[in-house]
């Protein structure tokens, strides 16, 4: 039921060139997604740009304060939430290739 959950969920990418939403489960290496407040990371990836993005990684660090996230921190893990501000980011691993391995 959870993976049922989790692939429902829809995410906004920009796929060679154009702007669409996917389900999570259909998110691909080389999309750019678009990251708001309350959205949770589909994949992980490669900041690219935003303002005032913050992700709470508490679910893959333990740390229980938020990231912010720029050119010197662009680092962003699948399954973190995104907590303030908005952003992209370039998708590099997904699936079981990603951090979290699912």
């Amino acid at each position: 039921k959870l993976t049922r959950i989790h692939n429902s969920r829809h995410v906004k990418v920009v796929r060679d060139g154009t702007p669409m939403r996917v389900p999570n489960s259909d998110v691909e290496v080389g999309d750019v997604v678009l990251l708001e407040n309350g959205d949770v990371v589909p994949a992980d990836g490669l900041f690219l740009q935003g303002h005032w993005l913050e992700i709470d990684e508490s679910v893959m660090t333990g740390d229980p304060e938020a990231v912010h996230k720029s050119v010197r921190e662009p680092f962003v893990l699948s399954g973190c939430q995104v907590v303030k501000g908005v952003g992209t980011m370039l998708v590099t691993a997904v699936g079981s290739y990603s951090e979290w391995g699912i």
